[in-house]
């Protein structure tokens, strides 16, 4: 066998190292890269920045106001005082629910309906002292505060009552306006709502009491009830006037009805012969004051009613009233005094008439 050559050997052996050397080095798997914990993608910049995601929005006490009815303006102008007041806290969410008509038994299906919704507290007018108490104290165990205002309920069935003056200064102011325009001796008459009505049953109350101490001879010829409709009161007037015609005043202790036996007075062509006075709001009857339907009538400031009673009601909420006080804070009205059965006055009645009327849009 023939032998190869070693120095041949060794050079192919060399030759094969430089070429191993210079060869590209080869180009390593890639790995997968680490991967950081699983979060939420980062939001893209924006000039306005982003709400903490753990802050709450802010708590908006629910509030319904419950009147007689709707569409009266009464109602109306108080709501507005309780709106003004939900301004200037800034956390009530205030909702106006009631029914067309000044039905205690449809009063009662809107309350029913409205517990369903839990809201955080009722404002109340009532259409009867005795028919709501069970649905309020229905609320009241769902922890609904219920406030009730205008026209109260048994007090078992509400926490205060916000009353727009005491039942005894309006049967005084009404027979004193009737003693005044007409004399002591007067054949007077009266022109109500509903002979169960809270305030104006107590209303005509005090009236009759008033009158046998401070006018004995005054008579009440008779008592009609319009049902806190305009049309039916002015149809009740009618009646009546044509009933009694020795009636020389009228008195209608009710905003709804006023109007309507003003306009009973201008239709039979009584203005004059026939004085008359009643509990309505200056818009309501600024026409009729300045026509010399009427010489002047009587009420409150209904847009502080309303104030006021949102007041008590948000601070029974926030818990800054309770309900053992003896005196509450409201805003640009002041303090005011609890009194028995937790009532709070809102002030004595104002009278309404030609010289100021102009002043008040409510």
């Amino acid at each position: 066998m023939k032998r190869r050559p070693l120095p041949l050997l060794i050079v192919g052996l060399v030759l094969a190292l430089i070429l191993a050397q210079c060869a590209p080095a080869p180009t390593p798997s890639p790995t997968p890269a680490a991967q950081p914990p699983a979060t939420a993608p980062a939001a893209a910049p924006s000039p306005t920045a982003a709400p903490s995601p753990t802050a709450a929005p802010a708590k908006k006490f629910v509030i319904y106001h419950v009147p007689k009815a709707v569409g009266i303006d009464y109602f109306k102008s108080a709501n507005q005082g309780m709106e003004e007041a939900a301004k200037e806290f800034g956390d009530v969410e205030l909702h106006y629910e009631g029914s067309i008509n000044a039905s205690a038994e449809e009063q009662i299906k809107v309350l029913e309906d409205i517990i369903t919704k839990k809201p955080d507290a009722l404002i109340v007018s009532a259409n009867d002292p005795q028919a709501l108490v069970p649905v309020l104290k229905r609320a009241r165990e769902a922890g609904i505060t219920v406030v009730t205002y205008d026209a109260d309920v048994l007090p078992e069935a509400r926490i205060f009552f916000v009353n727009q003056a005491t039942f005894e200064g309006i049967g005084k102011a009404l027979i004193d306006e009737a003693a005044k325009q007409v004399g002591p001796e007067a054949k007077i008459a009266i022109v109500s709502t509903f002979p169960t009505a809270p305030n104006q049953s107590r209303w005509v109350e005090e009236m009759k009491k008033y009158m046998a101490q401070a006018y004995p001879k005054m008579q009440l010829v008779d008592i009609r009830y319009g049902e806190d409709d305009q049309a039916k009161s002015r149809q009740q007037a009618t009646d009546l006037i044509a009933a009694h015609p020795e009636v020389q005043f009228l008195i209608v202790p009710t905003s709804v009805g006023c109007p309507g036996v003003a306009d009973a007075l201008e239709a039979a062509g009584k203005v004059g012969q026939i004085k008359m006075t009643c509990l309505a709001t200056p818009n309501g009857m600024r026409a009729y004051v300045k026509r010399g339907t009427l010489e002047a009538f009587y009420l409150w400031n209904v847009v502080d009613l309303g104030y006021l009673a949102m007041y008590v009601t948000h601070g029974l909420l926030t818990g800054e009233i309770k309900p053992t006080d003896k005196t509450v804070k409201a805003g640009r009205l002041g303090e005011r005094e609890v009194g028995p059965d937790n009532v709070i006055l809102l002030g004595p009645p104002f009278r309404f008439d030609k010289n100021n009327i102009d002043q008040f849009n409510f």
